[in-house]
């Protein structure tokens, strides 16, 4: 499976986010905390494609990642 071969909880969470939420790679990497509504499940899009601005749905299984990604990698309080 490819998330079996991710080395990081970054790499996992992004490649979730394209995976289960559609999101292109672009995206991702635009992401910034106030982005995410892990309560809605929902991920804020503040520039997608031709510059539209959208609210995808996203299984929680992504925010558990990005939970994990904050907990292992960077430490809660950055």
């Amino acid at each position: 499976m490819v998330l079996g071969a991710l080395n990081t909880a970054r790499d996992r969470a992004m490649v979730l986010a394209m995976l289960l939420g559609g999101l292109r790679h672009c995206e991702v990497l635009g992401l910034r905390p106030c982005d995410l509504s892990p309560g809605e499940r929902r991920v804020f899009i503040s520039e997608g494609k031709g510059g539209h601005q959208r609210l995808i749905p996203v299984p929680a299984q992504y925010f558990s990642a990005v939970g994990d990604y904050l907990d292992r990698e960077r430490g809660r309080g950055h």
